[in-house]
């Protein structure tokens, strides 16, 4: 093998885009790994890296995108289910990493979206004594039978999940603990996602942000603001239906500026911004709203929103109550009167929006960029054992 050059390489899952959380995450640890005097590089096509240091880039080669798409995905759903494989998956990533000189790297992290397994598989045909850890940003597809899982734990240095309770799921899929499985919690930078000098806005401004999709409930908003009894208040959706700007709303992007039309108050629609604009809309808002219909992995756009002090509303699902313990009020987004009840009380007290701000504030502390490095380092260097450190 040839001399090493990098330490550790970050290979996001090929069809990811621009603008994604994920490719969000890779670039704050390689840039937590240069101020920690550590070469961390990313494999990527460059066109998908806009917002990484480019200095940090290993271009890879356009991926044959099969695996990307739904029949791509049934194929290997099927294949996986019969004969344990998932050859449009593999294929994703052997396509990308082709002429890759990966003998020049030490440990390869996937960042998944949903197709990591082929990495896995991939890397460990072509290079059985490498080591690669998995970290999921997202749930491993439900057709991945145990059998399956297993392989991929015994494959991986690590298996990193964003929270505890997506590496439950694991474990109740396999029966049991494996000591690849481990949790590091995503980060924030505390100075740069901070509450304004002169404290929270009290102005009646509710925020909502991220990917415009029914799954993200930003619908279930409205559905709640038409219950309040106040009519003086202002939402800001925050996002568009894509990772970046978009040429065209989507149908659920105009049913839902057709339905904030018809409500009392007044519903305004960013689109996309790019995240450095991001502290500065947060800012302006009393109210965060994190209607999540689904069992989110995580929820940074909820920590970042909680590091600028705002007073939070959160469903109480996936990875949310873990890492927002008590600083936030939760209720269910199903629910448009529950929910409503838990805006409009922020809303209408200041004493008590000001006091969650603050703990909100307190609890994104904990949870700092350097925290997270520190924790990925530790897991790297195999010194965690069990969840969240054990």
């Amino acid at each position: 093998m040839n001399d090493l050059q990098t330490s550790v390489a970050h290979l996001p899952t090929p069809s990811v885009g621009p603008g994604s959380t994920i490719l969000t995450v890779v670039g704050e640890l390689v840039e937590a790994a240069r101020a920690n005097g550590l070469d961390h590089r990313v494999l990527i096509e460059p066109w998908r890296g806009p917002d990484l240091p480019t200095d940090r880039i290993i271009a890879t080669a356009p991926p044959r995108n099969g695996a990307a798409t739904g029949p791509g995905a049934l194929v290997d759903h099927a294949l996986g289910r019969i004969v344990g494989r998932r050859p449009v998956a593999r294929e994703l990533y052997r396509s990308s990493l082709h002429g890759t000189d990966l003998d020049r790297i030490g440990h390869v992290v996937l960042h998944d979206g949903s197709f990591a397994y082929g990495g896995v598989e991939h890397l460990h045909g072509i290079r059985p004594d490498g080591t690669y850890s998995l970290y999921s940003h997202v749930a491993m597809s439900r057709s991945l039978g145990p059998r399956e899982l297993r392989r991929i734990l015994d494959r991986v240095h690590r298996w990193i999940h964003v929270s505890d309770a997506m590496a439950d799921r694991i474990r109740d899929r396999i029966g049991g603990d494996h000591p690849a499985l481990v949790t590091v919690h995503n980060g924030i930078d505390p100075a740069r996602f901070a509450p304004r000098p002169d404290g929270l806005v009290l102005d009646p401004v509710v925020i909502w942000a991220g990917k415009v999709s029914p799954e993200k409930g930003p619908d279930r908003v409205l559905a709640a603001l038409r219950t309040v009894t106040t009519t003086d208040w202002t939402l800001r959706v925050v996002g568009s239906g894509w990772y970046g700007p978009a040429e065209a709303a989507s149908p659920y992007e105009r049913d839902l500026r057709a339905a904030g039309d018809a409500l009392p108050g007044t519903v305004e629609f960013t689109g996309f911004l790019p995240r450095a604009d991001l502290p500065g809309v947060l800012q302006q808002g009393r109210v965060f709203v994190f209607p999540t219909m689904f069992d989110e992995p995580f929820g940074l756009a909820l920590l970042e929103a909680m590091a600028c002090g705002l007073a939070c509303v959160a469903a109480p699902r996936g990875g949310v109550p873990e890492f927002a313990a008590d600083a936030v009020l939760y209720a269910d987004p199903a629910d448009p009167e529950a929910f409503g009840a838990a805006v409009q009380r922020l809303l209408t007290d200041d004493a008590a929006a000001q006091d969650l701000g603050r703990r909100a504030r307190e609890r994104a502390l904990t949870l700092t960029l350097d925290a997270q490095f520190d924790r990925f380092r530790q897991v790297l260097a195999g010194s965690a054992e069990g969840p969240s450190g054990g």
